[in-house]
């Protein structure tokens, strides 16, 4: 499958959604390989890009199971992007990755960390972000309880 490595990133990312077994197995191996010895956010950022364009459920999982130090910069660029224009997304990301199983392991950070300030933010004051997506979260005590409830902590 060496010419799947000759082609396009977005070609690439585009063969995840392949029907042949085989490509997608490659495109994982790809990803899985470039996680590994990249550190940098902007794969992060390129993949969450990505993924907000194709709407890509394989893509997916595989953002959301990056570890360390993935798990750092995705933690960020959701923080920021709950800020921004996208928090929709954004929120429904981590709507996502709550109720994934199993949990991904980088959710254990996120009540210590900035995002979970800006969901709880985007959730009080946001019309655009229905807390519908969240009914049982209204502070940061119960989205906890919430989390543990689900088996995640």
């Amino acid at each position: 499958m060496e010419e799947v490595r000759d082609r396009d990133v977005g070609d690439v990312l585009g063969l995840l959604e392949s029907p042949q077994d085989e490509v997608v197995q490659e495109v994982r191996s790809i990803l899985k390989d470039t996680l590994a010895t990249t550190r940098e956010g902007w794969l992060i950022s390129g993949l969450l890009e990505y993924f907000f364009v194709s709407n890509s459920g394989r893509l997916l999982d595989i953002v959301l199971g990056v570890t360390e130090p993935h798990d750092r910069h995705l933690l960020e660029r959701i923080a920021e992007g709950l800020k921004g224009a996208d928090r929709f997304r954004y929120t429904c990301l981590l709507l996502y990755a709550v109720r994934r199983q199993p949990p991904p392991m980088w959710l254990r950070k996120l009540l210590q960390h900035g995002a979970m300030r800006e969901l709880l933010h985007t959730l009080a004051t946001d019309e655009d972000v229905p807390v519908l997506l969240f009914p049982r979260v209204h502070n940061e005590q119960s989205f906890t309880q919430a989390i543990f409830q689900r088996g995640h902590i």
